[in-house]
């Protein structure tokens, strides 16, 4: 029975539940951003019915692309030793496909049935962005700059303009307010890049960190999240100027070492105190966290034997001492 669950809940998890958490927070800035910019300030101690719809649709969204990127790359996070569910067989490709199919016609006919239509115009639109993303001939993930400005204008723009026109209706405000949001997503992503070079070589990704080198994208990272402090201030974006601040600082600390392993620590530092931070906006938000943060720790070991959030596989160690 044990069994069963576990194997029902790979599913669930191929939608990377704890990654989908920024693409949440982007969503909630921009629909209160919006509601406040409107002058109809939406309450914050719990979501209304139009805005968790909303979610459901991002959700939906963002979880198709990440199975259809576990498919396409199962190779190389084989390589790599991540993402274990395509890659090591556990979840077969063809119910992978099923899935990420039935994500996607949700996502269209909830996002066209009940909002307007430039919510569906995003939302189709974020579809076949997440198929460019991943898929070959195009594969923006494989491609130097692409990679960065995909993850950026899909995560910190599409998602904070589709919490926006979820209550209130589109204005340029929208567009200058995600700026800080896209660059801090950029940087975060850039860095990100560092710790799997060696797979995406062999995979004949040429993504910013393989053509780069790991001193380079990290400069390049730093020059992300200054831009994301700068912009943040100019925008009174307190919250986020502190995040910049400190990450600074973080990723200064990984170049300085040289490490993957400190940029890997530096990277999942600053991804996880912008979440807490942008969170403090919104107590509902906090409570979901927790159940999320929960969960997967709760699965990665019962499923893997992995110690999330460290994510240190011991199955090796495992099986050597049962030998």
């Amino acid at each position: 029975m044990r069994n069963l669950v576990l194997a029902s809940l790979d599913y669930v998890f191929l939608l990377r539940p704890v990654i989908l958490i920024p693409g949440w927070v982007f969503m909630l800035l921009g629909y209160y951003s919006g509601r406040f910019w409107t002058g109809d300030p939406a309450p914050r101690w719990y979501p209304g019915g139009t805005l968790l719809l909303s979610l459901v649709i991002g959700t939906a969204v963002m979880g198709a692309m990440y199975v259809l990127n576990q498919i396409c790359d199962r190779e190389t996070d084989r390589l790599n030793r991540k993402l274990y569910l395509i890659s090591e067989g556990r979840v077969p490709v063809g119910a992978a496909v099923a899935e990420l199919i039935v994500l996607n016609a949700a996502a269209l006919f909830l996002a066209w049935r009940f909002f307007a239509p430039a919510y569906g115009v995003l939302v189709t639109a974020s579809i076949v962005g997440g198929v460019a993303y991943s898929v070959r001939p195009v594969r923006l993930k494989g491609r130097a700059g692409w990679d960065i400005a995909a993850n950026a204008a899909g995560f910190g723009g599409v998602a904070y303009v589709l919490g926006w026109i979820t209550g209130s209706p589109c204005h340029p405000v929208a567009l200058l307010g995600v700026l800080p949001y896209m660059m801090a997503v950029g940087a975060i992503h850039t860095n990100a890049t560092v710790l799997d070079i060696e797979g995406d070589k062999a995979g004949g990704d040429a993504t910013i960190a393989v053509r780069l080198g790991i001193r380079r994208t990290l400069w390049l990272g730093i020059a992300l999240t200054a831009g994301a402090l700068i912009s943040a201030l100019a925008l009174s974006e307190m919250l986020t100027a502190v995040w910049a601040a400190g990450s600074l600082i973080a990723f200064g600390w990984a170049l300085w070492k040289g490490d993957p392993g400190k940029v890997a620590t530096a990277n999942q530092l600053s991804g996880r105190v912008f979440v807490v931070l942008q969170g403090l906006r919104f107590p509902h938000f906090l409570v979901w966290l927790v159940i999320v943060y929960l969960g997967t720790k709760w699965y990665y070991n019962a499923r893997f034997g992995i110690d999330y959030p460290s994510m240190k596989d011991s199955r090796d160690e495992i099986q050597a001492a049962r030998a």
